[in-house]
């Protein structure tokens, strides 16, 4: 099942295509800060996006993100009426990929929100827990995400880039993060 999405959303993103006119590639190097929401602490983000803008208000975003991967895990054992809690890191990465709007903003700025389909990579046991459980595993699964940011451009190929980020990742119970970063974009 996930395997069709993932192709649906591919197939999707690939025919917006028909409108091809701007054909404007990017990059954006956007190091930043993770909030602490749900099972995932706060910490540091970084990613590498890519895309290319088919008309001037449509494109196709790629990026991977690293993710500092700080976690604290709170299970209880109904049987023994026991809680305990795990703290642990394990880094990991976000390869994603989805469409990109991006609409005028000012003279030389545009707002822009991307929407993600990405999978993890690198994922690890983030710590050994001396409970009911044992330690915990976090295996690698799909995510799902959405950006909402601004590029402003000093000249026509360089500018700043502010962003803010969801992700939510599938099997992970409540272990979504918002994260803010501001970088540098390049247009070629």
């Amino acid at each position: 099942m996930k395997k069709v999405v993932l192709a649906v959303v591919i197939v999707l993103c690939c025919a917006v295509g028909v409108w091809a006119q701007e054909k404007t590639w990017y990059m954006d190097v956007l190091p930043g800060y993770q909030f602490k929401s749900g099972k995932v602490g706060s910490g540091f983000v970084a990613s590498l996006d890519g895309g290319y803008f088919f008309t001037e208000n449509v494109g196709l975003h790629f990026g991977y993100t690293y993710n500092e991967g700080k976690f604290t895990y709170e299970d209880w054992d109904w049987i023994t009426n026991y809680t305990w809690e795990v703290s642990g890191k394990s880094s990991f990465g976000i390869l994603e990929v989805g469409p990109e709007f991006s609409w005028k903003a000012g003279e030389k700025g545009r707002v822009y929100v991307q929407l993600n389909v990405g999978y993890t990579m690198s994922a690890k046991d983030i710590a050994d827990a001396e409970g009911p459980s044992g330690g915990v595993e976090l295996e690698n699964n799909w995510t799902y995400g959405a950006a909402f940011g601004y590029r402003y451009f000093f000249t026509k190929k360089t500018g700043l880039a502010v962003q803010g980020a969801y992700h939510g990742v599938s099997n992970w119970g409540s272990a979504s993060f918002w994260d803010a970063r501001v970088g540098v974009v390049f247009r070629f």
